[in-house]
């Protein structure tokens, strides 16, 4: 007998399309800038997004992943405290370096130094949480670039832990995907990207230490935070070699997006500033004026022929409705198709995969998801199979 294949389409009407050229959608400060979908991973918009770039103080972000990943490892919780290393002193960072202002001997816990990496971006910090995790600071950048290349960021290699030598490199896209990947893993990581200030050293870290320069406030170097709504992450960066970076997300309602943007020079620090913060305003207004996420809703398929059952039919209405990011300009038929497995026979549990659906957009169709059976059909007796 041939098999036949039960193909069925259904029509919806909504938004859809991405576009890819950024050039063409925003002007932009940045040389290399990516714009993608939290959820999906998918490009919104891309701009040199392949090109070798310096990651700059957004190598902290890496840092903290790693450190992360040993600490929930080995049980660490990040209210340890311990004592500074005279490594990780301020005074034995290079010249130029963003500072916490650790000092030998100061009691700190491990979650301070990561508000000191977010904030701050000290760089003394990042020594210090390697020397932590691993002892040493070549045994933590080996343990930082395996983390790279499980990921599959070919492109991304680290020499350091703070982002200060022009060796580092990324791309913005290989950065982008590492982002979702951070907080995907460690959500947790928005509560400190988030912060607007931090406050270091206190009484209780000072101890019998003396702090040269005092309790000092440090404002978060990222300057969206607290000035441009739905902004809550994750990291700036500057080195001569790169200009001013930035490693940024928002969410508004159901949509995150993530961008990496890299190269926007001016020699007045100042400027360079400026023209980072309006970088990031244009894309976050671009993004929340022209895009939301829909659900799609996954077929409900009723009255499904079953042979050799007690009954002869079953439903498929428990399925999975799926989010998309989709632009609002750009309303086109997302259409839905569904295809049941051509000889569907009792026994069939409840919840048994009897087929899969998809959508496509604009000729793009999505990955395949399961239609499940919504009730358990027995099988008949000899004389319900052969009337079937």
């Amino acid at each position: 007998m041939k098999k036949k294949l039960f193909l069925y389409t259904l029509i919806l009407i909504t938004t859809i399309a991405i576009a890819q050229n950024l050039d063409t959608e925003l002007k932009l400060n940045s040389k290399y800038a990516i714009i993608i979908d939290y959820r999906s991973g998918e490009t919104i918009l891309e701009k040199n997004a392949n090109e070798i770039v310096k990651p700059a103080s957004m190598t902290k972000l890496v840092t903290i992943y790693t450190a992360l990943k040993i600490l929930k490892q080995n049980q660490i919780p990040l209210t340890t405290e311990i004592k500074v290393h005279s490594q990780s002193d301020f005074r034995n960072t290079p010249p130029h370096s963003s500072l916490m202002f650790l000092q030998a001997g100061q009691k700190v816990t491990i979650e301070e130094l990561i508000k000191g990496l977010t904030v701050s971006s000290g760089n003394d910090a990042a020594i210090e949480l390697a020397i932590i995790c691993k002892n040493t600071i070549p045994n933590f950048l080996q343990e930082m670039n395996q983390n790279m290349t499980k990921l599959n960021l070919e492109n991304s290699h680290f020499y350091d832990t703070s982002g200060y030598s022009a060796k580092n490199q990324i791309t913005v896209k290989e950065f982008a995907h590492f982002c979702k990947q951070l907080i995907l893993e460690f959500p947790e990581i928005l509560k400190y990207t988030s912060l607007t200030d931090f406050t270091y050293p206190k009484t209780k870290n000072i101890g019998n230490t003396e702090a040269i320069y005092g309790t000092i406030k440090q404002y978060n170097h990222n300057e969206l935070i607290g000035k441009v709504k739905y902004v809550d992450g994750l990291k700036t960066g500057f080195i001569e070699e790169s200009g001013n970076n930035i490693a940024l997300t928002a969410k508004k309602n159901d949509t995150r997006f993530i961008a990496v943007l890299s190269g926007i020079h001016d020699q007045d620090t100042t400027q360079r500033s400026k023209k980072r913060l309006s970088d990031g305003k244009k894309i976050v207004n671009y993004i929340f004026q022209n895009y939301e996420t829909i659900e799609i809703p996954a077929p409900q398929i009723k009255n499904i022929k079953i042979k050799n059952g007690k009954k002869k039919y079953t439903n498929s209405t428990k399925n999975k409705n799926q989010k998309k990011l989709i632009n609002k300009k750009n309303k086109n038929k997302i259409l839905r198709s569904y295809k049941l497995n051509p000889h569907l026979k009792a026994p069939i549990k409840e919840d048994t995969i009897i087929g899969y659906w998809n959508y496509s957009i604009n000729n793009k169709t999505s990955e395949n998801f399961p239609l499940y059976a919504d009730t358990e059909i027995k099988k008949g007796n000899i004389f319900k199979r052969i009337i079937h």
